[in-house]
């Protein structure tokens, strides 16, 4: 089951984060790009992790992704990785 959180402004979505596994594993974090370095994505991320049933979070970070995961606490456990033409790097959050 995924659990949504959203950040709106007015009625427009404007970013959106979703875990699965009981909180400890982010399936999706997107923050429309005129409104990133705003503090949105942080803001998501730290309503997630209150929902985080363990002491460790994973996340298939893009490879664009991988400089935001840092900042958020996360290590990657692995290298780039390429499945069915989608490449990601598999991390983890220890609390």
């Amino acid at each position: 089951m995924l659990r949504a959180f959203g950040a709106f402004e007015n009625e427009k979505l404007v970013g959106v984060i979703a875990t699965r596994s009981a909180g400890t594993h982010i399936a999706l974090f997107f923050v429309r790009g005129e409104y990133q370095k705003k503090g949105i994505g942080k803001s998501l991320f730290q309503m997630a992790l209150k929902e985080c049933s363990s002491q460790k979070m994973t996340v298939n970070s893009s490879p664009y992704a991988v400089p935001i995961y840092h900042k958020l606490g996360f290590n990657e456990t692995d290298k780039e990785q390429e499945v069915n033409g989608l490449r990601f790097t598999p991390m983890e959050r220890k609390s």
